[in-house]
This record gives C-alpha cells, structure tokens and sequence, in this order.
C-alpha cells in the first residue's frame, strides 16, 4: 500500500477543513485571547486543531506546498501561525507554516 494513491484525498481533507475553518475563525479572531478566556471545550477546540494541524502538516505539508490554491488557502486562512502564537506549548511545530 502506498501513501501517495491517497494523496487525493488527503487534499480534500485538508480543503474542507481550511474551508470551515475559515468559516469557523476569521482572520480577525484573536486565538490567543480566544483560548485564555475559552471554555474548557473551546480551549480543548484549540488544541485539538493544533495537534490536527500539526500532525497533518508534519506529514503532508509537501502535497499541500505543491498545490498552490491549498497553499494560498493555509496562507489566506493564516491558522498556523495565528495558533502557534496561541497555545501554551504544543504550537512550536507550527512556527514554520
């Protein structure tokens, strides 16, 4: 089994998700402060979405940097490095993006 015969839908994945995030958190949205004041759910929101990220990114950031419309979306969206500057600790993965 090969990883790339599921590159398609790895970028579906990631388009849906930029997309409702999009929706989700405006670029205006202060994380940090989101997170501070956030409920337990709403700041265990935004871990999970860093450790998505994270995650997702350590492996298929390559696929998403080829893709120049998903790249100028993680770019437009600007969630990364909104987050990394977010969170406590587990963020540092995300400085690069």
């Amino acid at each position: 089994m090969q990883v790339t015969q599921y590159e398609e839908q790895f970028v579906q994945l990631f388009t849906l998700t930029m997309h409702q995030l999009r929706a989700m958190l405006p670029v205006t949205t202060n994380i940090k402060e989101a997170y501070k004041q956030g409920s337990n759910d709403e700041q265990n929101f935004i871990q999970n979405l860093s450790l998505f990220l994270c995650s997702f990114l350590k492996e298929h950031g390559l696929l998403i940097e080829k893709k120049n419309d998903l790249n100028e979306l993680l770019m437009e969206v600007r969630v990364p490095k909104r987050l990394s500057f977010g969170l406590p600790d587990n963020s540092s993965c995300l400085t690069g993006w």
